[in-house]
C-alpha cells in the first residue's frame, strides 16, 4: 500500500526523510525495491509538494500500469495472440511522471463493455473470499498488479545470475524494456514495458561479460 506525504508539512517531511534513509540502507545492503506509482491518474510531477511513498523514495524502481488494447468486436473469450501482436497503452487509472522507471501489465477493465470486464484483468491473491473470488484469488487491476510483474522479472534475472547487484538488475530491465510512447525515457512508461524474455537473455550474458561492456 502506498501513501501521499506532504513535504510542506514538517512532520510528513520528516517521515519522508526517515523512509528515504530506510530505502537507501536497503539498497546499500543489496535489496532491490520495486513499487507501484498509484491509481489516481495523476501526473505526479505536478502534485508537489506531495510525494508517493514508497514509489518515490530513493533507489526504488517505480512502476506504472499498462493494459492491452483489443479492437471490437469482442468474442466470448479473450483472443489469444502473440505478445508482440497486442498493443498496450497506459492504463486509464495509472499515475505517471518523471519518477516512473518501468511499465508493466496491470489491467484496465474500463476499455471494454460491462459484460467483458474480465478481458483485461490480472488474477491476483485476495484476502476476502466473498468478492468475485475463486478460492483465494480474484480478477483485479491496478498498478499493484503491475509491480509484481516487474518483481518477477527481477527474480528471473537473479535466478540466472545471483551475483548481480540491485543496480545491475534494474539496469538490465531498463535496457531490455520494450519502448513505448516517446522514443526513449518518458513519463508514462519510463524506460518502457518490462520484457522478461529480453531481460533473461541479457542476464545470461552477464555471466561471461560485465553489463557495462554489454551495454556499449
Amino acid at each position: 500500500m502506498g501513501a501521499y506525504l506532504n513535504l510542506a508539512n514538517p512532520v510528513e517531511a520528516q517521515a519522508y526523510h526517515i523512509l528515504s534513509r530506510v530505502s537507501t540502507y536497503a539498497y546499500v545492503k543489496g535489496v532491490l525495491m520495486i513499487a507501484s506509482i498509484g491509481n489516481e491518474g495523476y501526473d505526479t510531477s505536478t502534485i508537489r509538494p506531495y510525494v508517493i511513498v514508497p514509489a518515490e523514495l530513493p533507489f526504488v524502481v517505480t512502476v506504472s500500469a499498462v493494459g492491452p488494447v483489443f479492437p471490437p468486436p469482442w468474442p466470448e473469450e479473450p483472443p489469444t495472440l502473440p505478445l508482440n501482436a497486442v498493443d498496450v497503452t497506459l492504463a486509464s487509472y495509472s499515475n505517471y511522471g518523471t519518477t516512473v522507471d518501468l511499465a508493466a501489465p496491470g489491467g484496465d477493465y474500463t476499455r471494454y463493455p460491462a459484460n467483458k470486464w474480465w478481458y483485461d484483468m490480472v488474477l491476483s491473491t485476495w484476502s476476502n473470499n466473498s468478492w468475485l473470488s475463486l478460492a483465494s484469488y480474484v480478477w483485479a487491476c491496478g498498478t499493484s498488479m503491475a509491480a509484481p510483474h516487474v518483481s518477477a522479472v527481477a527474480a528471473l534475472i537473479l535466478s540466472v545470475n545471483d551475483k548481480l547487484k540491485p543496480i545491475t538488475v534494474a539496469s538490465i530491465m531498463y535496457l531490455t524494456a520494450t519502448d513505448k510512447g516517446e522514443s526513449g525515457f518518458d513519463k508514462e512508461y519510463g524506460y518502457g514495458v518490462v520484457n522478461a524474455c529480453n531481460a533473461v537473455k541479457l542476464a545470461e550474458l552477464t555471466k561471461i561479460m560485465p553489463l557495462n561492456v554489454l551495454a556499449t
